[in-house]
């Protein structure tokens, strides 16, 4: 999956902010607990677990940057950079609402093709997917935010999206099944 950088240890315990409220939102109907690694933020993940043993991980969330996958992607990488690991553009859905900022299609790119092995969704089952979650940079004009926002969907490399500091601030991996 994700390689990590070798710093920190590698401590891990319940966190019930990270609990299953993702989980109702994309339809699944029940939760085993999560764990996540409760470091710097820099170095925060969460995992899903399908099974009460919690030894079928359904899930993984990557929320902090020092986590790096496919072609150098990680939390914090500009949408610029996301498109070129992709090697082209590609559709995501307007910021600011319940799907704001989901990457639609990586329209036949490299990580649309990533061997799962590898860290990334490639051939893996249709129930098995990688999600990529953006939001504009807080230090991004509000008036570019906006021009970015809303229930509609955008190119990666329409001049508006450039303006709006767009990053990565989120990847989940669904491994799907129970």
């Amino acid at each position: 999956m994700f390689q990590r950088d070798r710093t920190g240890s590698h401590s891990y315990e319940e966190d019930p902010a990270l609990t299953s409220e993702a989980h109702w939102r994309r339809g699944r109907e029940r939760d085993h607990g999560n764990r996540a690694v409760r470091q710097a933020a820099d170095r925060k993940i969460r995992i899903g677990w399908s099974d009460q043993a919690k030894k079928k991980v359904s899930d993984v969330e990557i929320l902090g940057s020092k986590w790096v996958g496919p072609a150098g992607v990680h939390v914090g990488s500009t949408i610029a950079e996301l498109e070129k690991a992709n090697g082209k553009p590609f559709p995501f859905s307007g910021l600011g609402w319940d799907y704001g900022g989901l990457v639609k299609d990586w329209r036949g790119g490299a990580l649309g093709t990533v061997k799962p092995t590898h860290g990334g969704p490639g051939n893996m089952p249709p129930d098995r997917r990688m999600d990529v979650e953006l939001a504009s940079a807080p230090s991004a004009p509000e008036v570019a935010t906006a021009a970015a926002s809303g229930e509609q969907d955008f190119q990666s490399d329409d001049p508006k999206v450039a303006a709006a500091h767009i990053i990565v601030t989120k990847i989940t991996f669904y491994y799907g099944g129970d």
